[in-house]
């Protein structure tokens, strides 16, 4: 019992309310469960989630010394005695 194609146009043709009416309320419902699934984010969202962590800073000091060349730069000082 196979329909030929026109005959499957023709019922769609027909029936074309009810199959928009159908769709419509599938819709709705998708549209409803996103709407749904969107306020259980936003409330999730509204606690505040507080995260703290402590690590070691490490700090590390360079000491760096300059020795003025003489004639370069204008300084002429003798380097610093350690």
């Amino acid at each position: 019992m196979k329909k030929s194609k026109m005959e499957v146009i023709h019922w769609l043709n027909t029936n074309d309310g009810a199959i928009i009416g159908v769709a419509t309320i599938f819709l709705m419902g998708i549209t409803a469960y996103y709407a749904y699934l969107t306020r259980q984010l936003l409330k999730a969202n509204d606690t505040p989630e507080i995260a703290i962590s402590l690590r070691p800073h490490e700090i590390s000091v360079n000491l760096v010394r300059t020795y003025a060349l003489p004639g370069r730069c204008g300084f002429l000082t003798a380097p610093i005695a350690s």
